[in-house]
């Protein structure tokens, strides 16, 4: 099995989207990490992009970290299917303008 991992890091407002898959993968694996707790309430988002259009995109994980002081996520055993020209966005304000860092790992799905 072959795994691919994609990943960014920033303090500024982030729109972060991996790169539209070339074949079907399946995605394993979502970790978010804070560099410290936010305090202002704002959710990330984390949002199949659908190939089939707009109609079709889902969120499937949401979050507002400075609820609970969340410095970490780790979002494991996923097994999304990620169709061909599918990616994930992830999007969060960052009006604290703390260091984010995102990494998103898909996987070929042969065992």
């Amino acid at each position: 099995m072959a795994w691919f991992r994609e990943c960014v890091s920033q303090s500024l407002p982030l729109t972060y989207q991996t790169a539209p898959q070339k074949t079907q993968r399946l995605l394993k694996t979502i970790m978010m990490h804070w560099a410290s707790a936010p305090s202002t309430s704002e959710d990330i988002t984390v949002t199949l992009i659908s190939a089939f259009g707009a109609a079709y995109n889902t969120v499937i994980y949401t979050l507002d970290p400075a609820s609970d002081s969340t410095t970490d996520v780790l979002l494991t055993d996923i097994n999304l299917p990620i169709e061909r020209d599918e990616y994930i966005r992830v999007e969060y304000a960052s009006s604290d303008h703390i260091i984010l860092s995102v990494q998103v790992v898909f996987s070929d799905g042969r065992a």
